[in-house]
């Protein structure tokens, strides 16, 4: 997998935050490890209907014997995927959003960091981010995960944005951080929507540091104005 880090405007304010990955503990972990970075690389180049068994053979130079020694089916590699996907999410929200990180750092400074990490997480995942979002329609278990990372990363977010948006003086700081997380996630959506994965041309004439500007800036506006 590709590492990702929430980048802020202000780089030389505080530590990046990689994509944190447990470590493999042996051949057998780090060869079914390696065959998961091979469906991710697939799904994301031609989504779930490009994902074979031949393919992520022929993509790693592994035979059909091994791989079904570690998965039973297509469909079981992508259960897989999307279930280490959310185990690394979990890990590294936990660790990008700990308070220790960004004290000193302004509020517009952790906003513009969470929009360019989650912008860069649409374009290298999107592909396994459809394919989660599809199988949660139909799987409970995947369902309950997706919804326990997003509550448990709300958590995190609340912990991290609430003292700096009631230190702004609004007049309802619980609302507005409500308000402050749907306009993260709609924007990041839409972008992401007009950027598909591996598109290399922006889909406006703003650069993300401008549309990240832009966002911040119209967010900054709306929790000053209810002050």
């Amino acid at each position: 997998m590709v590492v990702k880090r929430f980048h802020a405007v202000t780089e030389d304010q505080r530590p990046d935050v990689p994509w944190v990955r447990e470590p493999q503990q042996d051949r057998g972990a780090r060869t079914k490890s390696r065959l998961l970075d091979v469906a991710v690389e697939i799904l994301q180049e031609g989504g779930v209907g490009n994902l074979t068994i031949a393919n992520v053979a022929k993509r790693s130079n592994t035979s059909f014997g091994s791989i079904y020694h570690y998965f039973k089916n297509k469909q079981s590699i992508v259960h897989a995927v999307v279930e280490r996907m959310s185990h690394e999410l979990s890990l590294t929200a936990r660790e990008g959003l700990r308070a220790s990180r960004w004290e000193g750092v302004p509020l517009e400074d952790i906003l513009a960091g969470y929009l360019s990490w989650n912008i860069a997480m649409q374009r290298d995942y999107g592909g396994v981010i459809q394919a989660q979002r599809a199988l949660a329609i139909q799987d409970k278990v995947i369902a309950r995960e997706l919804a326990r990372v997003s509550n448990h990363n709300e958590k995190l977010m609340r912990q991290l944005l609430l003292p700096r948006i009631e230190n702004l003086g609004h007049k309802a700081p619980k609302q507005a951080f409500e308000i402050t997380l749907d306009i993260l996630r709609g924007s990041v959506a839409q972008r992401s929507r007009l950027f598909p994965p591996n598109r290399k041309t922006p889909p406006s004439r703003k650069s993300d540091r401008e549309w990240t500007a832009e966002i911040v800036k119209m967010i900054m506006a709306y929790l000053s104005a209810g002050s």
